[in-house]
């Protein structure tokens, strides 16, 4: 990492880097912390309408982060910010690879992640994690829609939108640098650079590096992690205790994002993300020899042309190219696998266009319209093989087979491409001064599963100049994920029947058949503004999710010879057969000075889980969960925010139930704190971090596996020190 911030300084230079002084940078800070929450109201953002709104003038609910306040909360990446919003559960080691929820709705899948306007996720709805691969030092703000969003950004939007604001070239004064470590082999470090090629192209460069290590759990939890022979289903000993891997438990990422202005209408970018994680930290210890890893690679490249064609008619056309890759030497090492490495492949790649086109018949109605193309080429999955795939082969040419055939049984490996069109069309209405209206409907036409049609209407009336109430409908949709379509594995036991055929005794097998899950949402607000630095918001939701995929099913009759010179009993696929309501309330408040600001989050969820094998609770969330937090800045600069949770008893799918272990995790409370002096020399910001200041011992909801940890630990307190440099 130290070469390339070298590299890319003396790249810099190259490109005649222009910085501002530190005093401006200060100033222009400086006059966030002026405003008022009526001021912050009016804040443009663009998320919930795909088009320039005010904060105010948004229907449903958008949570809005600002530069200042990613800075003062010690936000490094996503899911620091996730945490604290009201209705959001995030389980797991948070920093790794973490399980989100969102108003009683379980999946990463469904929160569909954007910066600015671009698809940054999966292309091909892969299950990734929401962690450290998603940094922040690059953004002006972030919007997060708690609300489906399909009616304009199609599948995946259904629990919501993140859309990461970026800064712009021209409004960046200064360069960064920064690092970030701890006792705990914790480190973050990132680069931020601003300048122009030649005279007439504004740019932007950052680099990220980022990793995180579990490490201590093992000391800390040794009734979690002790350690006995591993042992096969029938009790053969494997592995001796004395020849197992030790726990280790290291995650790391690495970025590089940058745009160029071409012109004041055009635009690139590109993306560039690795993330690696571990993959057996929520399995029990007695089913996995350690050492396992996924790492996942995402590129985007983007162009995006945006033009007010006339006082009325404006244009924005996005055309996107993204890639996804599973490394091809992630692997696990578990029971599953007969403890080998059971090594994974997956490619998805993905060209888009979306064209929109916004019409304003008056300043009280506008009309927009568009048109998105996708087309999708994956590779999903692969089942467990004995050998890394090679990317630089033909599928036909990788010469893979299944374990325990001997190497005689060649392992099928599916290729998926499709189509799909959408249309979308908007209408925003200014009834009267008290009563607006926001209507929107999106069809869209997919090769490989049905149509999908997802509308939303939202009213929003100002009761009196202090209060605003609203109320917003909307359907969403997420698109079977060709991983989950053609997902299939299982391993032979090595013996042949007297036809010579292999056996197996059971095996997951594809389902091409699978439909998009549906989901009904419900949202009713009461804004409510008792001072001019005092805000209160209550919500009420509710929702209905259908056609979930959740738990793999018997197949109508075992399809035996699904591979040619084997011989399977039992086979399996993933079916639509979940059905999952949600509702609660969520109160929130805010109140803003110039130099401190206190908020919290009360949010209350409940709701059922309905499949094939009954009806449960709603998993992975928490009813109860209250979030505290204030941010205190002295006149000399230094600043202090100290956070509060205190999360309720959640649970993990009854599925992880073997009849003699309980689902739930306990309750528990946590106490952070991040503090930071900006300018304590002239350039240099330094900042420290405390998360579980008691050093308290805590759980999240681990795996949904009979063989899963029900309650993942959580590590004991941790201190992080940094710096910033501004240059």
């Amino acid at each position: 990492m130290p070469k390339l911030f070298v590299a890319l300084s003396v790249l810099s230079c190259a490109f005649s880097v222009h910085a501002a002084s530190v005093v401006h940078s200060l100033t222009e800070f400086d006059s966030l912390l002026t405003l008022n929450l009526e001021q912050l109201a009016r804040i443009p953002v663009t998320t919930a309408a795909r088009s320039p709104q005010a904060w105010k003038d948004v229907q449903g609910s958008l949570w809005v982060v600002t530069e200042q306040e990613i800075k003062q909360r010690g936000y490094r990446h996503l899911a620091d910010l996730l945490r604290d919003l009201p209705s959001v559960d995030v389980q797991g080691p948070y920093s790794t690879s973490s399980r989100i929820s969102i108003r009683g709705v379980t999946g990463n899948t469904k929160l569909l992640i954007l910066q600015d306007g671009v698809r940054i996720g999966a292309p091909a709805g892969e299950l990734v994690p929401i962690s450290i691969n998603y940094p922040l030092y690059m953004a002006k703000q972030v919007e997060v829609l708690l609300t489906p969003g399909s009616a304009l950004y199609g599948a995946d939007a259904v629990t919501g939108v993140v859309n990461i604001i970026s800064k712009q070239a021209e409004q960046q004064h200064t360069q960064q640098l920064s690092y970030e470590g701890s006792e705990t082999r914790y480190q973050h470090g990132h680069l931020l650079l601003t300048g122009r090629i030649g005279q007439s192209y504004p740019f932007m460069l950052g680099v990220h590096k980022e990793q995180f290590n579990n490490q201590h759990l093992a000391e800390q939890y040794p009734d979690v992690f002790n350690f006995n022979d591993l042992r096969d289903n029938q009790g053969q000993v494997i592995v001796p205790v004395q020849a197992r891997q030790a726990f280790q438990s290291l995650a790391t990422a690495e970025s590089v994002w940058s745009t160029l202005k071409i012109h004041p209408t055009t635009e690139l970018g590109l993306h560039y993300r690795v993330v690696r994680y571990p993959t057996d930290y929520t399995t029990l210890a007695d089913f996995t020899d350690y050492g396992g890893f996924w790492e996942d690679r995402f590129l985007t490249a983007y162009g995006r042309y945006q033009q007010q064609l006339t006082p009325k008619l404006s244009t924005n056309t996005l055309v996107s190219w993204s890639n996804y890759r599973l490394d091809k030497d992630s692997y696990f090492n578990n029971i599953f696998s007969g403890y080998m490495n059971g090594y994974k492949y997956a490619e998805s790649k993905k060209l888009s266009i979306d064209s929109q086109w916004r019409y304003a018949f008056a300043t009280q109605h506008q009309l927009m319209a568009g048109l998105v193309f996708d087309h999708l080429r994956a590779v999903p999955r692969t089942t467990d093989l004995s050998q890394p795939y090679d990317p630089n082969l033909s599928v036909e040419q990788q010469h893979l087979y299944y374990l325990g055939t001997n190497n005689s049984l060649p392992v099928k490996i599916f290729q998926v491409t499709q189509d799909n069109l959408g249309v979308f069309l908007q209408d925003q209405y200014q009834w009267s001064p008290q009563l607006s209206s926001q209507a929107g409907i999106r069809f869209d036409d997919n090769s490989d599963y049905k149509a999908s049609t997802s509308p939303y209407v939202g009213l929003k009336y100002i009761y009196s100049p202090k209060t605003i109430l609203s109320l917003t409908y909307s359907q969403a949709y997420l698109a079977p994920s060709p991983s989950y379509s053609y997902e299939h594995f299982g391993s032979f036991t090595g013996q042949q029947d007297s036809q010579g055929r292999y056996l197996a005794d059971t095996f997951r097998v594809p389902n091409p058949d699978l439909q998009p899950e549906t989901a009904k949402a419900l949202e009713f607000v009461i804004n409510h503004e008792l001072k001019p630095h005092w805000q209160l918001i209550s919500t009420a939701y509710g929702s209905r999710l259908q056609n979930l995929i959740l738990f793999a099913s018997p197949t109508p009759s075992p399809v035996s010879e699904f591979i040619n010179g084997g011989w399977i009993k039992n086979t399996d696929h993933n079916v639509n057969l979940g059905e999952s309501v949600a509702y609660g309330v969520e109160l929130s408040s805010r109140y803003r000075q110039q130099h401190y600001e206190l908020w919290g989050h009360y949010s209350f969820t409940d709701g059922y889980l309905s499949t094939n094998k009954g009806e449960e609770e709603l998993p992975y969330n928490a009813k109860h969960k209250l979030k505290l937090g204030a941010t205190w800045r002295h006149k000399q600069g230094w600043f202090i925010s100290p956070s509060l949770y205190f999360i309720g008893q959640s649970r993990v799918p009854s599925s992880a139930s073997d009849g003699s272990r309980a689902v739930t995790v306990p309750s528990y409370q946590l106490f952070n704190m991040y503090a930071g002096y900006p300018q304590i020399v002239q350039g240099v910001d330094v900042f420290m971090r405390i998360e579980n200041i008691a050093s308290s011992k805590y759980y999240h909801a681990g795996g949904s596996s009979k063989r899963s940890l029900v309650q993942l630990p959580q590590l004991d307190r941790t201190i992080t020190l940094g710096f910033e440099l501004g240059f």
